[in-house]
């Protein structure tokens, strides 16, 4: 148990560190949503830009080579979660 809690410690400050990179350092995809579109949070008027973070239960592996796996494998459990993702 204490293990986990060492390593969810560990996660929640590299997201903190992440986070607090200027925008410039990190790699930026602006994506346009519609105006209804369900996951804009209250509060925005159009055009205000926000950051959809992903965070996701299920666990994979570290075994494989390249970052392509990962991503296949986060891209289909994102698909299979909210329909507006």
């Amino acid at each position: 148990m204490r293990v986990r809690s060492l390593a969810a410690a560990g996660l929640l400050l590299l997201l903190a560190a992440l986070l607090a990179l200027p925008m410039q350092a990190q790699a930026q995809t602006v994506t346009t949503v519609p105006d209804d579109w369900a996951l804009i949070p209250t509060g925005l008027s159009a055009g205000e830009q926000f950051r959809l973070i992903f965070l996701s239960s299920t666990k994979r592996d570290a075994t494989a080579n390249g970052i392509s796996a990962y991503n296949t494998f986060i891209q289909g459990v994102a698909a299979a979660g909210h329909a507006d993702i």
